[in-house]
């Protein structure tokens, strides 16, 4: 049995609504009841999720290109604030040098995200 002090939230940063629909399937699949999916429209929405969920927050999936705040600006925001948990950039292509733990291209992702979510929450 999970309590609330054991669910983790995985927090997903994509403007694209499609997206956020075929990760919550991959989710219901997985049956992981210590996993709490939640959705960002963009970079300043997951600032304030970072906020609310603090050391609950165990996984970050974010796009790159983002309105209001893209994912290189997300990632610098979530450190600046403390989070040391693993970032995935999804879709685009990273810059150089980019600080998240991993790169996935959007059309992998479907296949990519059961194997992520536990080498990253087990």
């Amino acid at each position: 049995m999970t309590t609330p002090a054991t669910v983790r939230t995985v927090l997903l940063v994509d403007d694209d609504h499609d997206v956020h629909m075929f990760v919550k399937t991959v989710f219901r699949r997985l049956k992981r009841a210590d996993l709490h999916l939640e959705f960002a429209p963009d970079g300043h929405a997951a600032v304030q999720a970072l906020d609310r969920h603090g050391d609950r927050l165990g996984l970050i999936l974010t796009d790159l290109n983002m309105p209001r705040m893209d994912g290189h600006g997300l990632i610098s925001a979530a450190r600046a604030a403390g989070y040391a948990g693993p970032i995935i950039l999804i879709g685009g292509v990273p810059e150089a040098g980019h600080a998240a733990d991993e790169w996935v291209p959007k059309d992998d992702l479907l296949a990519a995200l059961p194997a992520l979510v536990e080498r990253y929450l087990p």
